[in-house]
């Protein structure tokens, strides 16, 4: 089975014009610029949470750090329709493209990435457990409170409990368990990325329709 580096991608330059394409090792190594997409599922249960996934521990990048619920990279070719199938192989469920809320196209400037990365919402209110994630990528998904993360994030607090999964391997199923994280259980970026997720989800569960990234 191929390695997910060694997956093709187009790349661009920094003004996303076309200029040919890579494996996602190459793209890494020499920050080419190329397309990538991160969701994140909101829920309204219990005032407000965001699901964040917990990187698998033989991710080549960021491994065991807490992510968006799904994210991914566009395969040449691609086009930002192909977040679902994505979304589908990471974390078992079905969705449809026009179920997801754009928040935009963000620069990801970070230690491993030179990307363009569709940031998505989704609003799925079903409980932690209706969820399947895929043990090749995921060690398991965290519930986090909308407010509870905004004072983490922020630096008010500097840890706080959640609901989360396990895999029991003894069981070959995922258990429900309280976790709990601190801020540097999140891959870092220098823009707070992640604060300005949770205020998107806040005012995206408020209904309003403007939700830059």
């Amino acid at each position: 089975m191929a390695h997910e580096e060694d997956e093709i991608v187009d790349i661009f330059d920094k003004d996303m014009n076309p200029l040919g394409v890579a494996s996602r090792r190459v793209a890494h190594e020499y920050d080419l610029w190329h397309k990538s997409f991160d969701c994140f599922i909101v829920t309204a249960n219990d005032g407000g949470q965001v699901l964040l996934q917990r990187r698998g521990s033989g991710k080549a990048l960021y491994p065991n750090l807490l992510d968006a619920t799904s994210s991914g990279h566009y395969q040449s070719g691609e086009g930002a329709e192909a977040a679902v199938r994505e979304i589908h192989e990471e974390l078992g469920v079905k969705v449809a493209f026009e179920e997801l809320a754009p928040l935009g196209i963000r620069l990801d400037l970070s230690r491993y990435h030179t990307s363009f990365a569709d940031i998505f919402l989704l609003r799925r209110d079903d409980g932690l457990m209706s969820y399947m994630p895929n043990t090749a990528e995921l060690d398991g998904i965290v519930a986090v409170g909308i407010k509870d993360g905004l004072e983490l994030l922020s630096g008010k607090v500097s840890k706080i409990t959640v609901k989360g999964t396990v895999f029991d391997k003894a069981k070959s199923s995922w258990m429900a368990r309280d976790i709990e994280i601190t801020k540097m259980d999140f891959i870092y970026y220098v823009d707070n990325y992640f604060y300005k997720v949770f205020v998107a989800a806040e005012r995206f569960l408020e209904g309003r329709k403007l939700l830059p990234i």
